[in-house]
């Protein structure tokens, strides 16, 4: 088990969203990117991903948020973008942001890499939202003059069956060449 701290510098306002997907709100679709012919496309063409198949559905296509969720497993995707002042420091300790408000976290597993040629770090953890168990993993990734977290919640008991989409949606990201 790698230890998280309990106290860090002050949690960007884009990384809150990850509380948001775990409670399950109901995010509406807002100005932003578009999805056509199963390609999100963010604006600027900033990043495109593959939108995961049905029974997935989008519920946020926000300019700095897109979210999928699975409502047979109680699952969300997301892509949260940053180019707007990314936060900077290690990957590794950037990453950790998206994990505030998790009680008794368990991290399971952190290593650095790549992804598509840039910079990541991937997470993979245990935790509680509201006394309820929670998996997480989430990839930090720095390309293109943005910080981009790719991140898949789910209940435990229906990890597993949400993770090959969650991958191909990893593998799909391309980000655009920096400006």
């Amino acid at each position: 088990m790698i230890p998280l701290p309990q106290e860090s510098p002050p949690i960007p306002a884009h990384r809150k969203l990850l509380a948001a997907l775990l409670v399950g709100l109901s995010l509406s679709a807002g100005c932003g990117g578009r999805l056509v012919d199963g390609v999100y496309r963010a604006p600027d063409d900033r990043y495109r991903v593959q939108a995961p198949p049905a029974p997935w559905v989008a519920t946020s296509l926000k300019s700095d948020e897109v979210v999928f969720r699975n409502p047979g497993l109680q699952a969300a995707i997301a892509v949260l973008s940053h180019c707007t002042d990314p936060e900077p420091g290690a990957l590794s300790w950037v990453a950790r942001h998206l994990f505030f408000g998790l009680r008794d976290r368990e991290v399971e597993s952190q290593e650095m890499g790549s992804l598509r040629g840039e910079p990541a770090v991937r997470t993979r953890l245990r935790a509680r939202l509201d006394g309820a168990p929670v998996v997480v993993e989430a990839l930090t990734v720095r390309g293109g003059g943005c910080l981009y977290d790719l991140v898949y919640v789910a209940p435990p008991a229906t990890a597993a069956a949400g993770r090959p989409d969650f991958e191909t949606f990893v593998q799909s990201w391309t980000p655009r060449a920096a400006p």
